[in-house]
C-alpha cells in the first residue's frame, strides 16, 4: 500500500502525464525530498518509469494497471484535502 506521498505522485501522474520531479513537487505541494522519496520508491516498486531524455516521469504499465484495480482506484478517490499536513 502506497503512503500518503506516493499516493500524490500516483495521483497526479494517473492521466497519462509526464512530469519532471520539480513539477510534481509544486502540483502536489510535498518539498523536492518528499517528492524525490516517493518517486524513487515507486520507480523501485515497478509503478513509475523515467522518461530520461526529458528527465520526467510516467507510470508504467504496471502502475497503470494498479491505478485500475479496485484498490489503486479507491487510494485515487481520496479527496485532496484528506492528504493536507
Amino acid at each position: 500500500m502506497p503512503t500518503v506521498d506516493q499516493a500524490l505522485v500516483l495521483r497526479i501522474l494517473q492521466p497519462g502525464g509526464q512530469l519532471t520531479d520539480r513539477q510534481i513537487a509544486t502540483v502536489t505541494a510535498l518539498s523536492i525530498r518528499r517528492t524525490r522519496r516517493a518517486l524513487r520508491t515507486l520507480h523501485l516498486n515497478g509503478l513509475l518509469r523515467q522518461v530520461t531524455y526529458r528527465a520526467a516521469w510516467e507510470l508504467s504499465p504496471c502502475g497503470s494497471a494498479y491505478t485500475a484495480t479496485l484498490t489503486g482506484q479507491a487510494m485515487l478517490d481520496v479527496p485532496r484535502s484528506a492528504f493536507a499536513g
